[in-house]
C-alpha cells in the first residue's frame, strides 16, 4: 500500500493523529502505559473498576461531547483518531 501524491482529507486527519500519538510518546511515554497509569487513578480517586482501554473510550467520549458544541472542530477529530488508535492498540497488549 503506498502513500498518495496527495492524501485525501482522511488521511491528513489520521496523519495529524499519528504525529500527535508519536508527539505525546516523547512527552508522557508509552500511550498503553500512560492509560493504565490514568485507570490507577480513576481507580484510586472514584473505586471504578477501569483498564487502559476504558480511559481511551472515555476520552474519544469527551471529544465527541466536544464536538456537539462544534461539529466543525477539526483537533477533536484528530484527537478520537489518536485514542481509537492507542485505545485498539492497548487492547491487543490488555489481552496478552
Amino acid at each position: 500500500m503506498g502513500v498518495l501524491k496527495e492524501p485525501s482529507a482522511e488521511a491528513k486527519v489520521l496523519f495529524a493523529a499519528l504525529e500527535s500519538v508519536d508527539g505525546r510518546q516523547k512527552s508522557y511515554g508509552p500511550p498503553a502505559d500512560f492509560m493504565a497509569h490514568v485507570a490507577d487513578l480513576w481507580r484510586a480517586k472514584f473505586g471504578w473498576e477501569v483498564m487502559g482501554s476504558d480511559v481511551a473510550q472515555a476520552m474519544i467520549l469527551f471529544k465527541l461531547a466536544r464536538l456537539s458544541h462544534d461539529g466543525d472542530h477539526r483537533d477533536s477529530w484528530v484527537d478520537i483518531s489518536g485514542y481509537a488508535a492507542i485505545g485498539g492498540a492497548g487492547t491487543e497488549k490488555e489481552s496478552e
